[in-house]
């Protein structure tokens, strides 16, 4: 009679482990700058929406909801995105008013 598996071999359950260990290197990384480039795409919409309020005449504000540090300088609105590893977003607004 044949003795009948009951279960993986230690070698195959370390061979399983070192896959898994491979594709978290690769994974982690790639899900790290997508998460960045999304800060960096909310922070971009929110100077957009601010450069509105500076072309009507109205001053920029110093944060918002996804960048900080926001300055204007004619005809340049920068800001850093919120815990990302980027140094800045900058967006061309209009003059004022």
């Amino acid at each position: 009679m044949r003795k009948i598996q009951q279960g993986f071999t230690l070698i195959e359950l370390m061979i399983v482990v070192a896959i898994i260990g491979i594709l978290a290197a690769i994974a982690i990384p790639a899900y790290k700058d997508y998460v960045d480039d999304s800060k960096i795409a909310t922070c971009q919409a929110d100077l957009a929406g601010i450069k509105t309020s500076v072309a009507l005449g109205n001053a920029a504000p110093t944060s918002t909801a996804n960048c900080t540090d926001v300055s204007y300088t004619d005809p340049t609105l920068t800001g850093k995105a919120k815990d990302s590893a980027t140094t800045a977003v900058n967006i061309t607004a209009p003059k004022a008013l």
